[in-house]
């Protein structure tokens, strides 16, 4: 299954499924367990329903990963990638409050499937703020395809990786996987024609009035690669 299948997958199971199994433990459902500390029960009051999520979007941060940063005049590098924004300005070489002999770390979460900006939780305002590439001339990447390049760069004798070689690397390794996805395309038009070969007009058997001869489709499976969509991750061993 692609990560949006499996993701799709474990939701239905642990929603529809695990809910709703009967767990010796407990002696019932998780579900109704759920229930029965919302609303009560005759021997114990219920909590009541938990406070709404006002904002969805941080509430999904708070649980994304991070990773903590000191802030330079160039921003912050993750993953050998330079981030940037003016947001980062006021931080820049920011003292430990608690030692001011030490640099200031800060927050960064970050969305795996999409590395265009991370988030920075700012100390001040109380809430995360994107912070894109600072060449924002780079393309949409997973962390997992800057992990790969990483690894194949290594793999390929560099001592020293940095942002321009992993992209490079990137960009490789996406021209690598089109080009297979062409080639899988080509064998199964191949190999659909062979095991159904069309039918030469003159082997059809003659039928009178005006002419019945339909010209077979030579080209079951269009030779074109389809623009590169969503996120190819590796194949980890």
């Amino acid at each position: 299954m692609t990560r949006a299948e499996l993701e799709k997958w474990f939701t239905i199971y642990v929603a529809k499924v695990y809910a709703n199994r009967f767990h010796r433990g407990i002696n019932t459902t998780p579900l109704a367990r759920y229930k029965e500390a919302i609303v009560g029960t005759a021997n114990r009051p219920g909590t009541g329903l938990p406070e709404r999520i006002i904002e969805p979007s941080v509430f999904i941060l708070d649980f994304m990963p991070f990773e903590e940063r000191t802030i330079q005049e160039y921003g912050v590098v993750i993953d050998h990638i330079y981030f940037w924004d003016d947001a980062l300005r006021p931080w820049i070489h920011a003292r430990d409050a608690e030692d001011l002999k030490r640099p200031r770390k800060f927050i960064f979460r970050i969305n795996p499937r999409d590395m265009r900006e991370v988030f920075f939780w700012d100390p001040t305002e109380k809430t995360y703020i994107p912070i894109p590439y600072r060449d924002r001339t780079r393309p949409p990447t997973s962390r997992w395809e800057i992990q790969a390049a990483e690894k194949k760069l290594k793999a390929a004798g560099y001592a020293r990786v940095d942002e321009v070689l992993i992209f490079q690397a990137i960009q490789e390794m996406r021209t690598v996987e089109q080009e297979s996805e062409r080639k899988t395309k080509k064998a199964r038009r191949a190999r659909e024609m062979r095991d159904n070969p069309p039918t030469h007009p003159s082997a059809s058997p003659a039928k009178s009035g005006p002419s019945a001869v339909t010209i077979p489709e030579t080209d079951l499976y269009p030779d074109t690669v389809e623009a590169f969509e969503g996120i190819i991750e590796p194949d980890w061993p």
